[in-house]
């Protein structure tokens, strides 16, 4: 998910989400999460990971959640 303006940590780098993968886990991220980490949403979508624009959708069908405390 997208954290707090104020925090450029990510949970999620693109290049972690092959991990997730090998899993055999679908990772979903919400727009513009990485953005203050210095990663676009199609660094994301490189990665095979989709982007979404609804964070309730999100939170709705994940089965695992990965944020910042």
């Amino acid at each position: 998910l997208n954290e707090s303006p104020n925090d450029s940590r990510v949970a999620i780098t693109p290049n972690t989400i092959k991990h997730y993968q090998k899993l055999g886990l679908d990772v979903v991220v919400e727009a513009n999460a990485g953005a203050a980490a210095g990663f676009s949403d199609n660094d994301y979508q490189q990665a095979n990971a989709r982007v979404s624009k609804d964070r309730k959708e999100i939170l709705q069908n994940a089965s695992v959640l990965v944020a910042l405390n």
